[in-house]
């Protein structure tokens, strides 16, 4: 997507995940990696051995806020992650009822905030129905662009 809006020609290169990845644009073998603030946050501090250039969610990092986002750069592209808990779909309700209250607790406290916020990834609680709208938007989203790059049908 990002792409095809900036009108430049992007090779994906498939690791197995993000470690091998940031070794990779570490040790110039690719010329750039999209990751989790996170994941490299070691790397950006000041005299880092990387350069972060936009922030791709709808919002700017907590961690850089002088970090534009895509779309404030003119480019409608918002490729913003989120982390999920996932159980079998053949877990009995009343355990995933009480997961979810379990979860919904913990975000909810302040010590759990503190400390999201320090990894750089930032706290947001969506029951399953508002959880939902995303990987449909998503779908809708990236669909026609991994058809016209041949990925799915």
């Amino acid at each position: 997507m990002l792409g095809e809006k900036a009108g430049v020609k992007i090779t994906h290169v498939p690791f197995a995940g993000g470690g091998p990845a940031l070794e990779a644009v570490l040790g110039g073998h690719v010329d750039f990696l999209m990751a989790t603030m996170p994941r490299i946050k070691d790397h950006i501090v000041s005299g880092g051995r990387l350069r972060t250039l936009i922030c791709c969610g709808k919002k700017r990092s907590p961690d850089r806020p002088d970090l534009k986002t895509l779309i404030e750069l003119g480019y409608d592209v918002d490729l913003d992650l989120r982390h999920t808990v996932c159980v079998s779909a053949k877990t009995p309700k009343e355990i995933v009822s009480k997961l979810r209250a379990s979860m919904k607790e913990a975000v909810d406290t302040p010590k759990y905030a503190k400390m999201i916020k320090e990894t750089g990834y930032r706290a947001e609680w969506f029951d399953h129905e508002q959880f939902q709208e995303w990987p449909d938007a998503s779908i809708k989203t990236y669909r026609p662009v991994m058809q016209r790059l041949g990925l799915i049908k």
